[in-house]
């Protein structure tokens, strides 16, 4: 896969409390004839924390936002990363998105750490 750095939302963002993601990107108002838009989230690293009696397992909820401005957002659809997986995402075809796009970040549980690649990729997500 080769990802687009004028698509890519993080690039090797470390997480460590809820945030956004640190490009703003133009959204692509289509995808080229035959092809179609997917979210792809890759997390390269997270903790491997071990629990206590008492803990909640760490968690991350990925909401891609969008905005007419770039400056007011609003979310349009969440996927939570699957447990025990590093590759994750959703096809976006049939979403209407605005002009700008970003991606938030909802982390839960005890002491989660993620660092994440996500970006906007041409053709099938790996599904969440």
């Amino acid at each position: 896969m080769i990802l687009d750095h004028g698509l890519t939302f993080s690039d090797r963002q470390q997480l460590i409390a809820s945030g956004t993601s640190t490009n703003t990107i133009e959204a692509p108002q289509a995808a080229p004839a035959g092809e179609s838009l997917a979210l792809h989230v890759t997390v390269i690293e997270e903790t491997d924390t071990v629990l206590e009696v008492g803990d909640t397992a760490p968690s991350l909820a990925v909401t891609l936002q969008d905005s007419a401005d770039g400056v007011t957002f609003a979310d349009v659809v969440t996927v939570n990363k699957p447990a025990a997986r590093r590759v994750f995402g959703l096809p976006l075809e049939g979403l209407p998105m605005r002009k700008f796009a970003r991606l938030s970040y909802t982390l839960s549980g005890d002491a989660p750490t993620y660092t994440i690649t996500a970006a906007l990729v041409l053709g099938e997500s790996y599904g969440a």
